[in-house]
């Protein structure tokens, strides 16, 4: 039989930031959650090998505000963390005096990943070929508190805020974001000095998938390409499930050489060349961009 291996991880750290406010307080606490399963089980037999791999991935990050917790007192019903509806918002003067600002950062994230190689010796090459597929998956959202800005004391008296900033954070949703990827390798042994290692990679990136896990929409909205820059002539919104042009087919060569330079063993020239092609990040580049259109997650208000 073959050979199997399997590792499991589970992480809970947490961290505070103090915070100088009194009373009910303000400091920050990052509540992070990450467990990982790997399994890897391989085949040897006399001239071929056997590769399997599988991955999964689960981590939660809660980045939250003590005063968030602070509800609009005259409020009696049960609100969800992420939900900035009846939070205490911060007031500010002109002159500096502030109550404290609060938020929380809500992500969500997990991947899969299967790979399966196989390699064959035949005289002196070792061919290896083998695929991969993975999906990274999940969520995030950053709702604040109001924050109503006053000019001065007599204006805050009377409820006169000369702006108001809001930000509900990007509406519920679970996304993900798949990429397929295969190879082909050859390492060639041309004589006792010399190995050539020659190889290609194809690599595949569908578009990212998104859909809304609660009444309210979540979209990433895109515009089809303008005719001309100058002109911004961009055109009608695309697709949901179509957001950008997929990437289907990357081509990525490499080859590589060793040569024993004495043939004794104790000096070598190494050489190579490669050419990669890697997928979008998942949390920098989209989730971010998630909204509830016509509204943006975040505005600012001013007194008109």
């Amino acid at each position: 039989g073959g050979n199997l291996c399997v590792t499991f991880s589970r992480m809970r750290p947490e961290t505070v930031m103090p915070s100088i406010y009194v009373g009910t307080g303000n400091d920050q606490r990052f509540l992070n959650e990450q467990d990982r399963v790997a399994a890897q089980y391989a085949l040897a037999r006399n001239n071929w090998t056997s590769e399997t791999r599988i991955g999964w991935n689960r981590s939660s990050l809660d980045r939250v505000n003590d005063f968030w917790m602070v509800l609009d007192p005259a409020f009696t019903g049960e609100t969800d963390l992420t939900d900035p509806a009846r939070r205490v918002g911060q007031l500010s003067l002109s002159s500096g005096f502030s109550t404290p600002t609060a938020e929380v950062l809500a992500m969500r994230g997990r991947s899969y990943s299967v790979e399966q190689k196989f390699g064959r010796i035949v005289g002196t090459h070792a061919f290896k070929t083998g695929f991969r597929w993975a999906r990274e998956a999940g969520s995030k959202t950053n709702p604040q508190n109001p924050a109503f800005s006053f000019l001065t004391i007599p204006d805050l008296l009377a409820n006169r805020p000369n702006s108001m900033g809001l930000q509900t954070g990007q509406p519920a949703h679970d996304a993900h974001m798949d990429n397929f990827g295969g190879f082909l390798q050859d390492d060639w042994r041309v004589t006792n000095r010399l190995m050539l290692n020659l190889g290609v990679r194809f690599d595949f990136y569908p578009t990212f998938q998104v859909e809304a896990t609660s009444d309210r929409p979540a979209e990433i909205v895109n515009l089809e390409s303008p005719t001309d820059l100058r002109l911004m002539d961009f055109g009608t919104p695309r697709p949901a499930d179509r957001i950008y042009n997929p990437d289907w087919f990357n081509v990525g060569p490499r080859a590589g050489f060793a040569w024993d330079v004495n043939g004794d063993g104790l000096t070598a020239v190494r050489g190579g060349y490669g050419l990669y092609y890697d997928r979008t990040l998942v949390g920098i580049a989209l989730q971010n961009a998630f909204v509830n259109p016509p509204y943006a997650f975040a505005a600012v208000f001013n007194a008109t």
